[in-house]
């Protein structure tokens, strides 16, 4: 964004119906670091929403809610996904 923090976009393309971007956070926080779920469903992210340390959130695509899963006093980072 032009906040000079880092953003996080999903571009959905349809077959039949075009295309679309949806920016899944929208915050005054950095957020970096997407990783897609083996279902591609969830999408985490490491944010320093409310501190200077980054936590995990989870993205639901198909519901478009976001939460939280780490809160943490360092800083953690999505790595990848086990099945």
């Amino acid at each position: 964004g032009q906040d000079n923090n880092s953003e996080i976009y999903l571009l959905r393309v349809l077959q039949d119906s075009g295309s679309s971007v949806l920016l899944i956070a929208t915050t005054d926080a950095d957020e970096t670091n997407a990783v897609f779920g083996p279902a591609g469903q969830y999408i985490a992210f490491a944010s320093n929403r409310g501190a200077d340390i980054y936590n995990i959130y989870i993205f639901d695509t198909q519901t478009l809610s976001t939460f939280q899963l780490t809160a943490e006093e360092f800083d953690y980072f999505p790595g990848g996904w086990s099945r």
